[in-house]
């Protein structure tokens, strides 16, 4: 589905001069069969919070996370580098896509979330499973990142999707019991 969505993009920015070098990033989630499965293009993130502690799933694809995997650059200076921006895989932009897929074991409780780089841009990793910790409701969780992300700045797009997993029965699917979201300040694929 990942790979007809590039398509699509592709042709429409080849066809459309007005259209012409766009792109998106993209990350996607599936519940099912006691697991969550993740589809992923670019630098918006998932992450998952299990028993409190807040765990990056998907890796970024951005010129600054390459030079900080690669050990050209310490994770401090990655968060100020003036090309943290600059994102290395896209939907659009190439007839064909590499799409980065996990799936992981699904446990009642587990909390996602999936966001725009500009959330993770704006507060630290730290901030946002603070903020998860201690917010009452999902919708209460989304609005304080936003607004979080607001007060540090809000440079760019904010989108937050959150889901928990409800009680998993054996043998039967995981489900989300809650679902907040997408919240943001303009429109941004996810």
């Amino acid at each position: 589905i990942l790979r007809e969505a590039n398509r699509r993009i592709y042709d429409l920015a080849v066809t459309d001069e007005s259209h012409r070098g766009m792109g998106t990033t993209l990350t996607a989630a599936k519940v099912h069969d006691g697991e969550v499965s993740l589809g992923h293009v670019g630098d918006s993130r998932a992450y998952r919070m299990r028993d409190g502690e807040l765990e990056q799933i998907t890796r970024d694809h951005s010129l600054v996370a390459e030079l900080e995997r690669s050990g050209q650059i310490t994770a401090e200076a990655a968060e100020h580098h003036p090309q943290r921006s600059i994102i290395t895989r896209a939907l659009g932009p190439e007839p064909d896509v590499e799409v980065d897929t996990y799936t992981l074991s699904a446990r009642e409780g587990d909390l996602f979330l999936l966001c725009s780089d500009g959330l993770t841009s704006m507060i630290s990793d730290g901030e946002v499973a603070a903020i998860l910790r201690t917010s009452g409701t999902l919708d209460d969780a989304a609005d304080a990142l936003i607004k979080a992300a607001n007060q540090s700045g809000g440079k760019d797009n904010i989108t937050v999707v959150l889901f928990r997993l409800g009680e998993l029965e054996e043998g039967a699917p995981a489900e989300p019991t809650t679902v907040a979201g997408p919240s943001s300040t303009e429109d941004e694929t996810i």
